[in-house]
């Protein structure tokens, strides 16, 4: 038998030897215009970073307005770690409540109306009269409201002597008792 011998190296194609000066030059080009892209997509996600931390801030404060309606217009029945719930002159059970990462509302055990989102826990207490919410959203912000509870009804109505008071601030492992109200800036 006769050893014929293989040549070591086969190309792919017959005109393929090596990377070429143009090929080169098109990868250089392709690199340096992503290369040019980097910082504007960092810049952008820095951006929308900042307009998520004000969506919450936003968030926080329609929130506290609704909230501080309803316990203005309803009278507290029950406050639970997880739950609070409120009576309407009606007779309604209005029920707020921690539903995974939601604080929802429900009326007679019906109803899934959001009221805050993007929620790690919520935590509602009450000490003479003030409904105290603590909050820790899931980026690590914690805010706390003070609501005072209303009184009773009168005639159908809520009791309009009643003051609701909203203290809200961003606390960073401070204890509750030192919530403040933040001053008002004149503009």
């Amino acid at each position: 038998m006769k050893f014929v011998p293989q040549p070591l190296h086969k190309p792919v194609c017959k005109m393929s030897n090596g990377f070429t000066l143009i090929e080169v030059m098109i990868c250089l080009a392709a690199l340096t215009i992503i290369a040019a892209l980097m910082p504007l997509i960092f810049t952008s996600l820095f951006k929308m970073n900042e307009n998520l931390e004000y969506s919450i801030h936003e968030e926080w404060d329609l929130f506290s307005i609704q909230f501080r309606n309803e316990v203005k217009l309803h009278q507290t029945l029950r406050v639970e770690p997880q739950r609070l719930t409120l009576t309407s002159p009606e007779g309604n059970l209005i029920v707020f409540s921690l539903y995974g990462s939601l604080l929802r509302r429900q009326v007679n055990g019906a109803g899934h109306e959001i009221y805050l989102t993007s929620l790690k826990t919520a935590h509602f207490t009450i000490s003479d009269q003030i409904i105290l919410l603590e909050v820790e959203f899931l980026n690590g912000k914690k805010r706390i409201g003070q609501f005072t509870a209303s009184s009773g009804f009168s005639a159908g109505q809520y009791n309009a002597s009643c003051y609701i008071g909203i203290f809200s601030a961003s606390i960073y492992g401070a204890h509750a008792d030192l919530c403040k109200p933040e001053p008002y800036s004149s503009l």
